[in-house]
């Protein structure tokens, strides 16, 4: 982006065409738009007054609200959660507060660091809160293991 370019000024980006030859865009985190719905967009059940084009705008706007790493390393620690969850009968979604609190320390105990530990919870929250789900990770009994663990494991201080 330029400085002649006037969306500078106000922090978004000029809309530019895809090619044919450009890999699609990836699909978006939303309840709108998804790769199984892709092909029935008109029968998605949008509220009045919401065109598809503008459904369309709003996945793009959700989808770009985290960068793709982020998506990326989210989608990881959510699988490290599914599998731990299938490994044991629990219910990956919605969580219990004492499934997250018994993962944590499990995952304490084999070593894992303060921000590791902190990224599986930022990943369990953020697929909770997607899905319009209760965040279990705010409950004061997952608040208090973290905070005991970063005691235990001993994060290091912030400058």
């Amino acid at each position: 982006m330029s400085r002649r370019d006037p969306g500078w000024l106000y922090g978004w980006p000029r809309r530019r065409h895809r090619s044919a030859t450009e890999p699609p865009l990836p699909v978006p985190y939303n309840r709108w738009v998804n790769s199984s719905l892709a092909s029935t967009l008109d029968h998605l059940g949008l509220p009045a007054g919401v065109t598809v084009d503008e459904a369309v705008r709003i996945a793009e706007a959700i989808t770009a609200s985290h960068a793709e790493s982020t998506r990326n390393v989210y989608d990881w620690a959510w699988s490290q959660w599914e599998r731990w969850c299938t490994a044991r009968g629990a219910v990956p979604l919605p969580a219990e507060p004492v499934s997250i609190c018994a993962y944590l320390t499990e995952r304490a105990a084999d070593g894992l660091s303060a921000g590791t530990i902190d990224l599986a919870c930022g990943a369990i929250s953020y697929h909770h809160r997607r899905r319009g789900l209760d965040d279990p990770i705010v409950t004061e009994g997952v608040r208090q293991v973290r905070r005991g663990l970063r005691r235990i494991i001993g994060a290091a201080p912030r400058r």
